[in-house]
């Protein structure tokens, strides 16, 4: 039976930082499900710099092939094919994922 944890709380509270200790320690893997909207919001910012509506934002992430690697001492990302890891972190990224 596979073991699952959610680490719920407000941003910087060190939930990232508990889940990679708590995976690591059991032999887990680690999803970032934020890293997931971050990713979302990468592939929608390059298709769409401009902006769009709602549909075609929620279209956007129906559509989109997304690949997380759950390594807690290297998760990475890729959306559409294309790597995102370090770019999901970018300020500009930052600033847009809560609306998108």
């Amino acid at each position: 039976m596979s073991q699952l944890f959610a680490i719920d709380g407000p941003s910087g509270s060190g939930k990232s930082t508990t889940a990679k200790l708590l995976a690591r320690r059991l032999g887990l893997g680690y999803l970032d499900t934020g890293a997931m909207y971050r990713a979302a919001t990468t592939e929608y910012l390059r298709q769409h710099p401009d902006g769009a509506s709602q549909e075609v934002v929620a279209q956007l992430v129906d559509d989109a092939e997304l690949t997380c690697e759950t390594s807690p001492d290297g998760p990475r990302f890729a959306i559409n094919g294309r790597d995102v890891t370090d770019e999901i972190r970018e300020p500009r990224i930052s600033a847009a994922v809560s609306e998108v």
